[in-house]
């Protein structure tokens, strides 16, 4: 976690170097002496000054909405973790191309779903995923290599060389918490990512490993990130819709952590035996 006086050093050369003045700058100044634990743990120390600037100018908005305004905490939050969101290009013959979310969940993995054609991928196999690496100020196209692929419990982890900015991974999700989804849902539109928003309905795992959220996902939301509108931490992946009950299928962080956790292990048992 980053300490206060790391956050606010990195503040402090990124206000200067954007010239950031004023009532503006008091602003940020307070909003930056009342940073939570939660938000330390997300504080983006190795970002660039508009990104160092961008986050507390969120995390103000979020404490200006007094924690009651859910939409007014989305839209400050959401500006700062669509980093976090990355996706596929697939271009199907005589068809548009067409996105598939992703969400970024290490430093160098990213997850995505295992349904569809994403089921026919094997390990090993390589292809192009659109992140945002931390000398980019939009998501580029990088080559990734498959690393994990699950149909059951529907995720698959790719592998990128490039150092990415991860999220906190929040294990520890109830009933009722309130996220909200950078998916692509809105296919028609040029936005990089499309915004919904739900409330967990559900947390004991079914036997896919899943849970449930309030509102069906929207047709291209699988791959999206679920991110606590409390504290900007991952708390799920949506990989579809239940269509019996209408709620929403999520993969919680918990699972993606024990599968990251996995391949690190197997990495470093790899390391030990060469």
């Amino acid at each position: 976690m980053v300490s206060r006086k790391e956050a606010a050093e990195a503040f402090t050369a990124a206000a200067k170097a954007l010239d950031v003045r004023g009532k503006e700058l008091g602003d940020l100044c307070f909003a930056l002496s009342k940073l939570s634990v939660e938000e330390l743990e997300v504080f983006p120390i190795d970002g660039d000054n508009e990104a160092i600037v961008e986050f507390m100018r969120s995390v103000k908005d979020a404490g200006a909405a007094g924690g009651t305004d859910v939409m007014a905490t989305i839209r400050a939050r959401a500006c700062y973790s669509s980093k976090y969101a990355a996706h596929l290009v697939v271009e199907p013959p005589n068809y548009p191309p067409y996105k598939e979310a992703a969400t970024v969940v290490g430093l160098h993995h990213v997850a995505t779903f295992a349904h569809g054609r994403h089921g026919e991928w094997t390990l090993g196999q390589q292809m192009q995923i659109a992140v945002h690496c931390p000398d980019a100020d939009r998501r580029v196209l990088v080559d990734s290599t498959v690393v994990h692929i699950n149909p059951i419990q529907d995720v698959a982890i790719l592998e990128v060389q490039c150092k990415l900015v991860p999220p906190v991974l929040d294990c520890g999700v109830s009933a009722g918490d309130k996220y909200y989804i950078h998916g692509q849902s809105t296919q028609a539109q040029a936005d990089a990512t499309s915004i919904s928003h739900g409330m967990v309905a559900a947390t004991e795992l079914d036997a896919h490993s899943h849970i449930r959220g309030d509102i069906v996902a929207g047709a291209g939301d699988s791959g999206g990130g679920c991110f606590s509108v409390d504290t900007g931490k991952l708390v799920a992946m949506v990989v579809g819709s239940d269509t019996r009950t209408n709620k929403a299928i999520l993969v919680p962080s918990a699972v993606i952590c024990s599968i990251l956790s996995d391949l690190s292990a197997t990495l470093g048992a790899a390391g030990a035996a060469t």
